[in-house]
């Protein structure tokens, strides 16, 4: 009986013992359990934290963003009001003021403005045509992706390779002709003059009487409100080139090349002493000074001469420019450099007679 006893009590404890290791591990488990969702929700928390600060940096973009945005438009605003609403006012060189053109091309590297690639000219041409119209565009739509100087290769290729000898082999080789010619070097090169700036210099032989350059890429305004609205419709630093490529005429309004043709320099056709025979060397209203050795070689975009590889195209402005039509379109005019130079003359010859009389004479 008592062995009965103690056997009933051995079991007893074990029992206990093995109820209190099993609570022991559940009470384990539902702390590590509490553990591991206090650590979730701590995670969820920290995770939370972070997506506000995100939020917080997301709303601060926006904010940076709007605010950039508003400037931008209130810049524009300003630009638009001051060039084309207060045209009666502001003229070529007002407008130069606004838009810091000097400010701008003084800050180019080592003084080079750029050169543009094809994508600036698509966009430059896409913009005129949406500030003329398409109805009232010199340019087309099929035009927005070259340049005129590739057209005139190509359409010289085409030309030499046209025997017409049968129809569907005639159509073969333009074909050819025209698709070898897009893989043939440029006909032209645009680079840097020791003193010029930018300059086109011929890629091939160009024979006298060939076309150099199709006209297909010249934007022309029939108003002057046109062509200011265009220089608010591109980047200040892009309206600067055209208001310095622009060129104007009472029969054809303003027009500026759109490809590589605005690099094209001015050389004064030459003019000699009809006693000495030597060439006089002049500045021709607001065109740059010749250099001694500059003579033109095209005319209408079309050589007046053979011209070798490795020449610079030149052409006379005052052939196809009338410096004084932009005032029949509100738009005053440049002042000549050589106007300035008499005006700084007669400001120093002022100076001297105050300080000669004592008196400012007028």
């Amino acid at each position: 009986m008592r062995w009965y006893y103690y056997q009933h009590l051995v079991c007893i404890l074990v029992v206990v013992l093995a109820s209190f290791s099993f609570c022991r591990d559940c009470c384990t488990l539902l702390v590590g359990a509490n553990d591991t969702t206090d650590t979730g929700n701590d995670a969820a928390i920290d995770d939370n934290n972070d997506d506000d600060n995100d939020d917080d940096d997301d709303d601060d973009d926006d904010t940076n963003y709007y605010t950039d945005v508003e400037d931008a438009y209130e810049e524009q605003q300003e630009l638009y009001n001051n060039i084309v609403m207060e045209e009666g006012s502001t003229k070529l060189e007002d407008i130069w003021d606004i838009l810091h053109c000097d400010t701008l091309t003084n800050a180019a590297p080592n003084g080079h403005l750029p050169i543009h690639d094809a994508s600036v000219w698509t966009f430059l041409r896409g913009a005129y045509i949406g500030t003329v119209g398409y109805m009232n565009s010199t340019i087309r739509y099929e035009t927005l992706w070259r340049n005129g100087y590739d057209d005139a290769a190509a359409a010289a290729v085409a030309a030499a390779t046209n025997t017409r000898k049968d129809p569907e082999k005639h159509e073969s080789e333009q074909q050819a002709s025209s698709s070898s010619s897009s893989s043939l070097s440029p006909p032209i090169l645009v680079q840097y003059h020791p003193q010029k700036g930018r300059a086109v210099y011929a890629n091939q032989i160009f024979q006298k009487g060939a076309v150099v350059r199709t006209k297909d890429y010249t934007a022309c305004f029939q108003t002057g409100t046109l062509y200011r609205q265009f220089l608010v419709a591109i980047p200040p630093y892009l309206a600067c080139d055209v208001l310095e490529w622009a060129y104007s005429g009472t029969q054809y309004g303003v027009c500026v090349a759109l490809d590589e043709g605005s690099f094209i320099n001015h050389a004064s056709t030459p003019v000699y002493d009809p006693t000495t025979g030597e060439r006089i060397m002049k500045r021709t209203r607001y065109y740059e000074a010749d250099l001694p050795n500059d003579r033109p070689n095209l005319a209408n975009d079309i050589a007046v001469r053979e011209i070798h590889i490795g020449e610079e195209l030149l052409a006379d402005y005052e052939e196809f420019a009338e410096v004084d039509a932009w005032s029949e379109f509100g738009l005053g005019g440049w002042k000549a450099p050589d106007d300035t130079e008499d005006d700084e003359d007669d400001e120093d010859d002022d100076e001297d007679d105050e300080d000669d009389d004592g008196v400012y004479v007028a």
